[in-house]
């Protein structure tokens, strides 16, 4: 190279360097280079920090990646050059006196460059012939502060769990999960990892689930839920829940303190064997241990929770004589009372003793059913007839008079109850004949003899002589549903 020219070149530095500032905004867009790029940086999300370098890469001289510029051919003597600005101080620059590679456009930013914050990168290239070009900017974050917990930020969870423990209960009422919420922590950004975890220990490591801020999330108290499910699985006892907080740059996981939870989140099996009556022998009752009515008494051994409420059934409800209660004979008492009026329909039945527990949620739970047989009463008496003496019935007795039949009192006599006489026999030729006295009278009095109809000579006289015939009684408990037979008054019939 002539000396002119060497003079011509080092005139048009000069010149150039004194004209062009250290910062690309004195140019026209349209001439500048691209930006510098950072390989290592992360991709950026709406709303959060550009170009942000993760924390491990900031830890060593973090890579600057350039493009190639146009008209390059350095030599030895006509070498080029790239100059790195940081926040507009020259920070790094590299010179090549041979074609550029594409594997050596990059510079190291030096460590003592890599400070908290936002900064702004940008490069100026000299040619071979001395010309000089800016680039673009490059807005790049540093983040190496994590997220600051305060008081080691425990997770905060409803009073009502705190006290009485992580019930079956509490999380059906909750919609199968317990919430928590993390407590305002300093430096929290959009993008940051909240972790959560709920173990047998405080160190545990089982992870309940994980969420990313997004910006609704900013500001305001942030919930984790913890389903049901999992609680579960993890069973009943001491159970600890944590979390875990980790910024977008992926600076050192930050753990909360560990809250310790009574949990007792098993399905509560429930057992809810037949009841008993107090005056019967295991399934049967006898109507003489009834005469006050009876008492259904709940086992203690049922599952039956304190607000929760018991409904007790005696019979079949909506058939005669059922009868159904919640009151019990004292509060907090498992005995039910059934009253005197509702044995009756029952008597000489097998019928269902039953009853519901009725849950917070208003599910009515069924207990197994005992089913009872309730014996007729015994002695019931036998019809009497005024003209009967000494087994015989006697035409001739009845002259101008009716034979009149008394039915003595039994036990649970009422007047809801019914009365059928008949009386059967064989007529004269020989054929069964029945003769209706009364048909399902209704008992006019109860606790005393009662007149159950009469029959004259003349329908008598339609049966047979000297033969045995049959008065029979027929009472009805159950509103003439069934029909109890008394024992018989089987006089002879003569003349």
């Amino acid at each position: 190279m002539s000396v002119f020219h060497a003079f011509k070149r080092w005139i048009m530095r000069w010149f150039s360097a004194s004209a062009a500032p250290n910062r690309p905004t004195g140019e026209p867009a349209a001439y500048l280079l691209p930006a510098p790029t950072a390989p290592d940086a992360l991709a950026d999300i709406a709303g959060g920090e550009p170009n942000l370098i993760p924390f491990k890469s900031t830890l060593a001289p973090l890579r600057i990646d350039f493009a190639m510029w146009l008209n390059s051919a350095p030599t030895t003597d006509t070498p080029e050059q790239l100059v790195l600005y940081w926040d507009d101080k020259e920070v790094a620059s590299k010179t090549w006196t041979a074609p550029v590679a594409a594997t050596d456009l990059f510079i190291m930013a030096p460590l003592d460059a890599l400070k908290e914050g936002l900064h702004t990168l940008h490069y100026r290239v000299t040619t071979y012939n001395g010309n000089q070009a800016g680039s673009q900017p490059l807005a790049l974050t540093i983040d190496t502060t994590p997220p600051a917990l305060v008081d080691e930020g425990p997770l905060q969870f409803p009073a009502e769990v705190i006290t009485g423990g992580v019930t079956d209960r509490y999380l059906k009422a909750n919609g199968d999960r317990l919430l928590a919420q993390v407590p305002a922590y300093g430096g929290m950004r959009l993008g940051d990892t909240l972790t959560w975890y709920w173990s047998r220990t405080s160190v545990g490591i089982e992870k309940v689930g994980s969420m990313t801020l997004a910006a609704s999330d900013i500001g305001k108290p942030v919930e984790l839920a913890i389903p049901g499910t999992f609680i579960r699985t993890s069973r009943d006892g001491i159970r600890y829940a944590y979390y875990t907080v980790q910024d977008r740059a992926q600076t050192p996981v930050q753990r909360a303190l560990a809250v310790a939870l009574d949990v007792a989140a098993t399905p509560i099996p429930r057992n809810l064997p037949p009841p008993t009556i107090k005056e019967a022998s295991g399934s049967t009752l006898l109507p003489g241990n009834a005469l006050n009515g009876v008492t259904l008494v709940v086992p203690a051994q049922a599952t039956v929770e304190p607000d929760e409420t018991i409904e007790v059934f005696w019979g079949e409800p909506g058939t005669p004589g059922a009868y159904t209660t919640s009151t019990p004979v004292a509060a907090g008492s498992r005995e039910y009372p059934v009253p005197r009026d509702n044995i009756p329909p029952q008597l000489g039945k097998r019928m269902p003793v039953t009853y519901t527990v009725t849950t917070w949620e208003s599910e009515a739970l069924p207990s197994r059913v005992l089913q009872l047989q309730v014996q007729l009463p015994a002695g019931l008496p036998i019809v009497q007839c005024d003209k009967v003496a000494g087994g015989r019935l006697s035409l001739a007795a009845l002259q101008g008079a009716d034979a009149k039949f008394t039915l003595p009192s039994w036990q649970f006599m009422a007047t809801s109850q019914f009365v059928t006489l008949v009386i059967a026999g064989l007529d004269t030729g020989g054929n069964k004949k029945t003769i209706a006295v009364v048909t399902e009278m209704p008992v006019p009095s109860a606790g005393q003899p009662i007149a159950v109809g009469s029959v004259s000579r003349t329908a008598l006289s339609a049966l047979r002589l000297n033969q045995q015939i049959d008065v029979k009684v027929q009472v009805s408990f159950d509103n003439k549903l069934t029909w109890v037979s008394f024992p018989l008054l089987k006089p002879t019939l003569v003349a």
